[in-house]
């Protein structure tokens, strides 16, 4: 505490000449930081998510142009193999691959050495192996001969083998057959930019290659290229059973093409034969051998990623199931040195970049397994901040994509320098003119404080106010040196407070339509205060409807606390108010009468009171008795021309609007509320009407439940009153009991005296007779006793009766 006091009086201390040098350093640094440093966060922030949404876009679209493509072809292939001419031409080729004739020992000498010097020579060659395991010179003599004419005695260059139609020795009926159909095959290759086209007879005999590879005139279900690309494919196709299905064959290194990657897509020959149940044979197959440049040119434009919006570093792959490439990457094809080198220095498998160097490809080569790939095979969309094999920070989008049944991921990618490179640029900026502001500061801060004392005094003053929330009088007098720019700038502070001030005195008098804009995007305080504006704006609506809600609410609750005891006058003080309130023009109360099983009005506002007083409805009549039957709110605003016109003393209207709401509690329905009106409702005021109608279902019920109440306790009054008047008549029967059993007591001490003074025994037998035995024997007293037991007996079964009453009742009240 002694340290910062310390330095408070010491600062306190210092000449104006040092505190506007300090002053002026810290507030320009502390400006120029924190504005920086929002501009850079907010303007870096834009930028990404500027870039994200660009690649997602290109990567949709190169999606879309890729699943077309396939889809294209798949539908290419299929006219292809439905076409009579490929099956004729398959019928000639398997033909004329019978009856070709064998070639002699000199030529089978220069088919194994072109085996020998090119084809293993290569394979090795690319896949960096010592030695090739397996020999691909065919064994059937007729294949052996097709090879020699059309690849081994070629005399086109070897990616020009197409463009033989006929060979130069004798021709034979195979040779007339490839004049006849080699060009057509040609053209579909030329017009899809395919690979090659293979026609394959069901015995696995390559009959036909538009390209003649080594895999012409091989058997691809005997020799060794049965499990390798097109071979593979064709196996699945014979053991398909489905007509027409074109199955694809994923990227993997195919032998005939010299081991560079190569992906294929097939279908099946069909031929018509009568004799079978399905009448349709399946006698061989066509694959199209799919080309590499072609998925690479629609990735990359053909090499105009500029023109796509790449810019310089950004690109789109492909990667496959196994998380290995399926195009040619960006960098490869701009500069496969530098590319191979960088992956050699990120320490890349030495196998891969040196195999990618002899094939001259990406395919299968480079392995691209990260989050983004990961989440894309799995079938998730969506867009990350990686890191790439060179270390550098990117943006990828990913997506999934379809080919032909077989997942791979789409990766859009460009380098985050390029992307924030702008944002860098304004850093740089930034440094430069701090560290330029610094030495101004520094050097003119002398001159500042001496030179210009009286206008940092005024300065000084106007701040003060302003730090006071007081707003000073806008200079008339600006100098022209640095204090008159920073008086100028105050002016201008000044006027933009002051409209800052005055539009948040606006918004504060529930004024939100005050003029207001920002200076500019940078303009933090003013882009801030109409986002505050547009947010008040949006809670004084939604305030504004809670407040209408909430003062229909009391206004229908007065309502219905004054009306709960009249039924009559609870439907029609509701309608009326439901009707002004909601500004419409007319409503009607339909009430459901139990005893009448209809719907009854019993309460109108603004109809016309002689069509609709007392009418009723049955239950499922038009649109009242369908909302009653089903419950539910229905809303009209197409009413049709037979509707009630909405009448006035200037003429009459058909309404715009009409709404039927139900008038139901837990799942009962009293009646139905029908409102008319001139113009369209909004869902607010439905749901409003909806909320009323409820409380005025719950009203009714509690209506119901206070008369069923009062009969209630009207009857408990009468069962009181008939247990009153049983008690009462049971009193006096009682009384006039205890007064007989009294005369009777009053006899029998009479008696007890005549019998202890022995008197005569004809007094005896007088005074015997006068106790009225009756034929029973029962005297007087025993007669007593027992109509006394009788009547409590009769009291006893009174009372409980009236009892079990009781309790029905208040079980009834309860319930």
């Amino acid at each position: 505490m002694n340290i910062i006091r310390y330095i408070r009086d010491f600062f306190r201390n210092l000449r104006l000449f040092y505190k506007f040098q300090i002053a002026l350093f810290f507030v320009s640094t502390i400006t120029l930081s924190v504005m920086g440093y929002f501009g850079y966060t907010e303007g870096k922030d834009l930028l990404k998510e500027k870039s994200f949404n660009m690649l997602r876009i290109m990567a949709e679209n190169k999606r879309k142009t890729i699943e077309t493509y396939f889809q294209t072809l798949k539908n290419q292939i299929t006219t292809v193999s439905e076409n009579p001419s490929t099956l004729e031409a398959l019928k000639a080729f398997q033909a004329g691959m019978l009856s070709h004739q064998p070639i002699g020992e000199a030529e089978k000498k220069v088919l194994e050495r072109y085996y020998s010097q090119q084809v293993l020579d290569m394979l090795i060659y690319n896949s960096l192996q010592k030695e090739w395991p397996e020999n691909y010179v065919p064994t059937k003599p007729q294949a052996q001969a097709l090879q020699y004419k059309y690849i081994a005695n070629n005399p086109k260059p070897f990616n020009f083998r197409h463009l033989l139609e006929i060979s130069a020795d004798a021709p034979q009926a195979y040779d007339e057959a490839h004049k006849q159909f080699h060009r057509s095959f040609l053209t579909n290759k030329t017009a899809f930019e395919l690979a090659d086209i293979l026609l394959i007879d069901k015995k696995g005999n390559v009959v036909y290659s538009v390209a003649k590879n080594i895999d012409f005139g091989q058997n691809l279900l005997t020799s060794p290229l049965r499990h390798n690309g097109a071979g593979a494919l064709f196996q699945r196709l014979l053991q398909s059973h489905e007509e027409n299905s074109v199955l694809f064959r994923d990227y993997e290194h195919y032998i005939p093409n010299q081991y560079i990657p190569s992906c294929f897509i097939g279908t099946s020959i069909y031929v018509e034969n009568q004799e079978l149940v399905s009448r349709r044979e399946k006698i061989g197959a066509i694959i199209f051998q799919i080309s590499n440049e072609k998925i690479t040119s629609i990735l990359t434009n053909n090499q105009d990623w500029a023109g796509e919006g790449l810019g310089v570093s950004g690109e789109i792959a492909l990667v496959g199931p196994e998380f290995k490439l399926r195009n040619n990457t960006r960098r490869f094809l701009e500069d496969p040195v530098f590319y191979q080198n960088a992956l050699l220095n990120s320490e890349r498998d030495t196998v891969a970049v040196e195999r990618i160097k002899r094939q001259k490809t990406t395919i299968l080569h480079r392995k691209y397994q990260n989050q983004a790939t990961m989440d894309a095979v799995n079938g998730k969309s969506g867009q990350k901040l990686n890191t790439d094999f060179l270390g550098s920070e990117v943006l990828d989008v990913f997506m999934p994509i379809d080919i032909l049944g077989v997942r791979w991921a789409m990766i859009a990618e460009m380098d985050g320098t390029e992307v924030f490179s702008s944002a860098e640029v304004f850093r740089v900026n930034l440094l430069a003119i701090s560290g330029i502001l610094f030495v101004l500061v520094t050097l003119l801060g002398a001159y500042l404080a001496q030179s210009l004392a009286n206008p940092m005094r005024k300065i000084q003053r106007e701040i003060a106010m302003l730090s006071e929330g007081v707003f000073p009088k806008i200079s008339s007098r600006v100098y022209h040196d640095e204090l008159g720019k920073i008086d100028a700038s105050l002016n201008v502070l000044i006027s933009n407070m002051r409209d800052v001030a005055k539009f948040a005195e606006d918004i504060g008098k529930g004024n939100f339509d005050s003029p207001f804009q920002a200076r500019n995007d940078k303009d933090v305080l003013s882009n801030s205060l109409v986002k505050m504006r547009d947010s008040l704006k949006q809670l004084a609506i939604e305030e504004g409807a809670r407040s209408w809600v909430n003062t229909g609410t009391a206004m229908f609750s007065n309502i219905l606390r004054e009306s709960s005891d009249d039924l009559q006058h609870l439907a029609i003080a509701s309608v009326t108010a439901l009707v002004k309130y909601l500004e419409a023009n007319q409503g009607v109360f339909f009430y459901y009468q139990e005893d009448k099983k209809c719907l009854e009005a019993i309460g109108t506002y603004a109809y016309d009171k002689e069509k609709y007083w007392k009418k009723t409805i049955l239950v499922g009549e038009g649109i009242a008795g369908q909302v009653f039957l089903e419950g539910s709110t229905v809303y009209l605003t197409e009413v049709p021309e037979s509707y009630s016109k909405i009448t006035s003393g200037l003429g009459y209207a058909r309404p715009r609007s009409v709404l039927v709401v139900p008038v139901k509690s837990n799942e009962r329905i009293y009646g139905v509320i029908e409102i008319a009106s001139l113009e369209i409702l909004d869902k607010l005021r439905v749901k409003f009407a909806e909320d009323m109608c409820e409380n005025i279902a719950v009203t009714i019920s509690r209506i119901r439940t206070a008369e069923e109440t009062q009969k209630l306790l009207e009857e408990s009054q009468r069962a009181t009153e008939q247990l009153r008047q049983q008690e009462e008549e049971m009193r006096q029967n009682f009384e006039e009991l205890m007064a007989t059993q009294e005369e009777m007591r009053l006899r029998q001490e009479k008696l007890d005296i005549l019998l202890h003074g022995q008197v005569q025994s004809q007094n005896n037998e007088r005074i015997l007779q006068s106790l009225d035995v009756d034929e029973r024997g029962h005297t007087p007293e025993d007669r007593i006793r027992e109509a006394i037991e009788r009547q409590k007996a009769l009291l006893d079964k009174t009372y409980q009766q009236n009892r079990e009453k009781e309790q029905k009742i208040r079980d009834k009240i309860t319930n």
